[in-house]
């Protein structure tokens, strides 16, 4: 299901990064429009501009598995990362469960490519409110029906099933029949699904 807000497609995007401090960089940006076509990703090979050894944590590392011989291995350049990026994002609204960070670290992909960005990341609570009430979801529903998504869908520190597992929870919103199969004692996607 490709989901709309404010007239448009909205497309749900995670940013995988170096490390949570100051220095830090982007390793992998990932995004889903359509939860039924599924997710996609790519890793970034190091622009010159970030710092290593001051940028990386092995922290970090441990939580989204990735390496820095990954990087230079498999990574695209930030200008091919910024062409990727305008195919899938430009017109769309860019959606992230977090935002702030999401949005500084795409930004550092398009100054280091020396290209200009003409939208901004949007905050996933605010497509939230807009998918509730599209479902016409009551606030216990509403936890339910996350709660059954992150069940289904863990939280690997992986930015194209987080993107994913973002969609799929804005779908179990908006869409009643998703909704209710979703919440069927009798289990969706091969198993049973947990209550909140």
């Amino acid at each position: 299901m490709i989901f709309r807000a404010f007239d448009r497609e909205v497309v749900f995007t995670d940013v995988e990064a170096s490390s949570l401090d100051k220095g830090s960089f982007p390793v992998e940006i990932g995004w889903c429009l359509d939860d039924d076509a599924g997710p996609d990703s790519f890793l970034i090979s190091l622009s010159g501009e970030w710092d290593t050894e001051f940028g990386w944590s092995p922290i970090s590392q441990a939580v989204h598995g990735l390496q820095l011989n990954e990087l230079y291995r498999d990574g695209i350049d930030v200008h091919e990362a910024v062409q990727r990026m305008e195919a899938v994002f430009a017109g769309r609204v860019v959606v992230s469960d977090n935002a702030a960070f999401d949005d500084h670290w795409i930004d550092m992909v398009y100054e280091a490519a020396r290209h200009p960005r003409p939208w901004t990341v949007t905050p996933l609570d605010d497509v939230y409110r807009l998918a509730a009430a599209a479902g016409h979801v009551d606030a216990a529903t509403f936890v339910r029906a996350i709660h059954a998504v992150e069940a289904i869908h863990p939280h690997p520190h992986r930015a194209a099933p987080d993107a994913f597992r973002m969609a799929r929870k804005v779908r179990a919103l908006a869409d009643v029949d998703f909704r209710n199969r979703l919440l069927d004692p009798a289990g969706y996607a091969g198993g049973p699904v947990p209550r909140a």
